[in-house]
């Protein structure tokens, strides 16, 4: 009965532990490297509470926003609640900051965990891979009004303004590679690649990813949750 107890435990509760001895190697890093300065740590530290507010005011709102977009992509009889969405979008986001290669990592992760929930795995895969390009295309809008804004706000900044405007080229031609390489997967080397997974990891279907690229295609195909997504908010379904 215990061993059936500890694998239904709430997953939230080993992400609180693991969380938590994370956030104490972490500090204790930061001791040990900045020993010398710990005086100027602590008046950091002192601060820290008021600095968490605003950042919280900022960021969680922006999560929010974020899971609906990812949600919105989700077939409407598929799409599980907005807090768990919200939840899954923070996961995602922490694995991203935390681990190596943590953008992949983290979106596989979500993607399964959705998985969990009952979506089929190629609609979690497709819209975990699709809302991550409407991220990186929904930055370049922020992007762009910023360069207006410096470009209005200085008479001098034509040096900078250019440097920003190259930096926007390569970002756009980052978001289109992004597009164009979701539209033409090279799906006979994905498949090779995930047949040797395979082999130690016999749940790994190799001919998967033939569904996921037609869900992806099926996305792009849908401009009224494309631009729902771009926009931060779920189209009612």
């Amino acid at each position: 009965m215990s061993g059936e107890a500890a694998v239904a435990a709430p997953s939230w509760r080993r992400g609180l532990r693991i969380g938590a001895l994370l956030g104490a190697l972490v500090l204790a890093a930061v001791l040990a490297l900045n020993h010398q300065d710990l005086p100027g740590l602590g008046r950091i530290l002192a601060e820290m509470p008021a600095a968490l507010a605003i950042s919280a005011a900022v960021h969680v709102p922006q999560i929010g926003f974020t899971a609906l977009a990812w949600r919105g992509l989700l077939p409407p009889a598929l799409r599980p609640p907005a807090l768990f969405m919200a939840a899954l979008r923070w996961y995602r986001e922490s694995a991203g900051a935390l681990l190596p290669a943590g953008g992949i990592v983290g979106q596989a992760a979500a993607a399964r965990l959705l998985m969990r929930r009952g979506v089929p795995g190629d609609a979690a895969g497709a819209t975990a891979t699709v809302d991550m390009t409407l991220e990186a295309v929904s930055q370049l809008f922020f992007t762009l009004a910023g360069i207006l804004l410096l470009i209005l706000g200085r008479g001098d900044a034509d040096g900078v303004a250019g440097f920003a405007l190259a930096g926007l080229g390569i970002a756009l031609a980052g978001a289109a590679a992004m597009v164009a390489l979701q539209r033409r997967l090279p799906l006979a080397l994905i498949e090779r690649l995930l047949s040797r997974v395979a082999r130690r990891f016999p749940a790994v279907r190799p001919s998967a990813v033939h569904d996921v690229q037609a869900a992806i295609l099926t996305l792009h195909a849908d401009r009224r949750r494309l631009v729902g997504g771009c926009c931060g908010t779920a189209w009612p379904g």
